[in-house]
């Protein structure tokens, strides 16, 4: 994300994989329908908007164009049912909280979660947007 000529913020995303070892407690289960201990998933390895332009809606308005793509150019073609983010403290958890993620793992002993959103609900997010524009 440019402003100007300045960098404020990026992201990288892949294909990638969840491995629900035993030890990690399943606190959200809605995106898991058998007992399979790995599935597949989008990451999103790096997320980052520049500290002094945080907190102004370009982490929000970053977030949506990776859904747009995910959605729109990724999804179609190849399949997973879920977005998933690992969380490495509670300023980023309540801002992927706030963008509809939820928390599936919680690490033993630390403050870190995995949160996920299923890919379904990213296109229902990305169709009402579009109906939005539409009808303003």
């Amino acid at each position: 994300m440019m402003m100007g000529d300045e960098l404020i913020g990026y992201f990288t995303i892949c294909a990638s994989e969840m491995s629900l070892a035993k030890k990690f407690k399943r606190s959200n289960t809605k995106y898991f329908t058998n007992q399979l201990r790995v599935y597949p998933a989008f990451k999103i390895t790096h997320f980052a908007i520049k500290e002094e332009h945080q907190g102004q809606g370009y982490g929000s308005a970053l977030m949506n164009a990776l859904f747009r793509i995910c959605s729109i150019n990724i999804s179609p073609y190849v399949k997973f049912p879920v977005l998933v983010v690992d969380s490495l403290n509670e300023k980023s958890t309540i801002f992927y909280k706030s963008m509809g993620f939820t928390d599936i793992v919680h690490f033993s002993g630390a403050g870190e979660h995995l949160m996920g959103i299923a890919t379904k609900q990213l296109q229902e997010t990305i169709y009402r947007e579009m109906e939005d524009m539409l009808h303003n």
